[in-house]
C-alpha cells in the first residue's frame, strides 16, 4: 500500500471459490489509527462481494476491535489467534 508514493503497508489476500482470505495485513505503526486498515478491510469486503471473508489474528493484536467493528466474528480459536470470518454486505 503506497499513499502519497510512501509505502504505509502491506496487504496480501487470496481469492477461493468459496471465500476470501485475508493473509496478512499491516500497517506502518506511523499510519497506523488513522483509518488506512479500515479502509483495506472495506475494499477487500467490497470486492469480496457474497464470499465469506476470513481471517487469523493473534490474540493480543489491537486489530482484534477493528475486525470485531467491521462485523467479523470469531468462528474458532487456539492458543495464540483467532479465526474471524465475515460476509461482505456491500456490493
Amino acid at each position: 500500500m503506497v499513499i502519497n508514493e510512501v509505502p504505509i503497508g502491506t496487504l496480501k489476500y487470496q481469492t477461493h471459490a468459496q471465500h476470501v482470505e485475508i493473509m496478512q495485513l499491516q500497517i506502518h505503526p506511523l499510519h497506523q489509527n488513522k483509518g488506512y486498515g479500515k479502509a483495506v478491510i472495506e475494499q477487500v469486503i467490497t470486492n469480496a462481494q457474497s464470499k465469506p471473508i476470513k481471517l487469523t489474528v493473534l490474540k493480543n493484536n489491537p486489530a482484534l476491535g477493528l475486525y470485531k467493528r467491521l462485523g467479523f466474528t470469531i468462528t474458532d480459536e487456539d492458543n495464540y489467534e483467532y479465526h474471524m470470518q465475515t460476509r461482505a454486505t456491500r456490493s
